[in-house]
């Protein structure tokens, strides 16, 4: 409850520019997750943590280039507004635990669809709701004349995505940080829906980063069994586990 309202705070009395309110949410948020509401173990794993902000904070200088110079400016004469805009969406998704974490679809893989007792349904809602969303983005975007560029680069990265899907022996994972990382460039007009799904998405990707790292895009299937934090961990004790012996020869 304190830091959201010191990021109210931040919008409606302070007023910085709007840089500087955007690495204020940044910092904000990561941190949030990272100590208080999902931290990666008890105690806090600081030496995790800051190991993760650094390409947090590059990733996240990203977005403001492509999309969050062009929204947060132009709500800055309305403190009000961009607070409710901005900050509805973002502590939604910091709080991700509290928030998607609890529909019965937290994974799309075939084990959760099928077996999970109203995956089913969760996943059709959630693809129609995406489905208008990204529909009327795609007006806003002609509109401005930006379609074909826009459609250029996600249909490259489609394609990407669709070779790296067939690789043997890997399944490809959309973790909650990397989705962010997708549509942030197509939000980057000053709309007020635009500015909800900005706040939003940088919600969803410092709570993924804070909480379980920059896991990654493929995995084998042994991977996709295990629960995202345990995997995490999994991942942390092999590192570990190689850096022991360099610290017990002096290395």
């Amino acid at each position: 409850m304190f830091n959201i309202l010191v990021t109210s705070s931040l919008f409606i009395l302070l007023r910085p520019k709007p840089i500087v309110l955007y690495w204020c949410l940044v910092a904000i948020g990561f941190w949030h997750v990272a100590l208080f509401s999902q931290p990666q173990g008890p105690p806090p794993k600081l030496d995790i943590a800051f190991g993760t902000f650094l390409p947090v904070l590059f990733i996240a200088y990203g977005f403001w280039r492509l999309a969050f110079r062009f929204v947060l400016p132009a709500f800055r004469n309305a403190p009000v507004e961009s607070c409710v805009l901005y900050l509805s969406g973002f502590w939604v998704g910091i709080l991700n635990n509290l928030t998607f974490d609890k529909l019965p679809l937290s994974r799309l893989t075939a084990s959760d669809v099928t077996k999970r007792s109203g995956a089913v349904t969760t996943l059709v809602v959630i693809l129609v709701i995406a489905t208008i969303l990204a529909i009327n983005q795609i007006r806003v975007i002609r509109k401005t004349g930006w379609l074909p560029y826009y459609a250029g680069w996600y249909i490259a990265g489609g394609l990407v995505t669709l070779v790296m899907a067939l690789l043997p022996g890997l399944s490809l994972r959309l973790h909650h940080y990397i989705l962010p990382m997708i549509i942030i460039p197509g939000t980057a007009f000053p709309t007020k829906l635009s500015a909800i799904y900005q706040g939003l998405l940088l919600g969803l990707f410092l709570n993924g980063t804070a909480a379980f790292g920059f896991d990654s895009i493929l995995q084998t299937a042994d991977d996709v069994s295990l629960p995202p934090c345990y995997a995490s961990v999994t991942a942390l004790s092999y590192r570990t586990s190689i850096a022991s012996p360099r610290r017990a020869v002096g290395i």
